[in-house]
């Protein structure tokens, strides 16, 4: 669907304005932006299905908050970003109810 929808986009963005937006050119470019979608999405969402059969799908669900702890540690080491206290603040939040949930998980299953 996502596919469907940009490829939808790209139309009507040439349609309104041909020169405006440049492709790239030749194979690698194009495979590397597949590789990419396939690792981000189909891969990732194998693995999450994978661990569904081994831990509740409540503790699973827990562990998706993470993402944006991730999204803020790779932005501060990789990009330099600077993080706010705020936002060093709901990290740590996050990191410990998800701490917290999947504890609780382990204590109530075992």
């Amino acid at each position: 669907m996502a596919l469907a929808f940009a490829v939808f986009m790209l139309a009507g963005t040439r349609a309104f304005d041909p020169a405006g937006l440049a492709l790239p050119m030749g194979l690698w470019p194009w495979l590397i932006a597949g590789g990419s979608g396939a690792v981000q999405y189909a891969l990732a969402f194998t693995l999450y299905m994978k661990a569904l059969r081994r831990i509740a799908a409540n503790t699973a669900g827990a562990f998706l908050t993470l993402t944006p702890v991730f999204g803020l540690a790779g932005a501060t080491l990789f990009l330099h970003e600077t993080l706010s206290i705020t936002q060093a603040v709901g990290a740590a939040a996050t990191l410990f109810f998800v701490w917290r949930i999947s504890r609780e998980a382990t204590t109530t299953s075992g």
